[in-house]
């Protein structure tokens, strides 16, 4: 009797214990929960902390820009964080992110700049930043304007819309560096 005792002791034991192959798949679950967690922070750390080529480091600066058929002419701001202002007759004021891929200049919209501290507007940038390394694309998923430079001096830039570019075909505009 003390035999079946302890047996069924044991017995109700090990069903109120979780098997191995349950502790693995519990151990999986919450690996991968985190791994979705942290991996968009760490595409968002490394994407915007790469540094700026010497193509981009020459561009960081205050520029105005002359639009072809255009008369009031357009101030632009090109940080050093690939963050972008451009005033256009001085209340208009957009906000972009910027780069040069190849022998273009990319300027995208950001959406999300106004909201920048709020947790979940951080969350969906990281999830665009990721979308854009794994895509290979500019963020965030907006068309981009997309320009051909062609440096005419050390301070003067001529664009011209590229092909895919949400700027209209034959768009082209002149970048004078401001002086400082």
């Amino acid at each position: 009797m003390a035999i079946e005792m302890s047996q069924s002791l044991q017995c109700s034991e090990s069903m109120n214990k979780p098997d191995s192959k349950h502790r693995r798949r519990l151990k999986r679950r919450s690996l991968v929960v985190v791994a979705l967690i942290l991996l968009p922070l760490l595409a968002y750390i490394v994407w915007t902390n790469r540094p700026l080529s010497s193509e981009e480091q020459r561009l960081v600066g205050r520029w105005t820009i002359e639009v072809e058929g255009q008369v009031i002419s357009q101030t632009c701001i090109l940080h050093n964080d690939r963050l972008g202002t451009t005033t256009l007759g001085g209340t208009d004021v957009n906000e972009y992110d910027w780069s040069i891929r190849g022998r273009q200049l990319i300027f995208v919209p950001y959406q999300y700049r106004s909201q920048k501290n709020s947790i979940n507007n951080l969350y969906q940038h990281c999830v665009l930043v990721m979308n854009s390394i794994a895509l290979q694309t500019p963020y965030p998923a907006d068309r981009p304007q997309l320009y051909s430079m062609q440096w005419i001096d050390d301070d003067t830039l001529k664009l011209t819309s590229a092909p895919g570019s949400i700027a209209p075909t034959g768009f082209t505009a002149t970048m004078h560096r401001e002086p400082q």
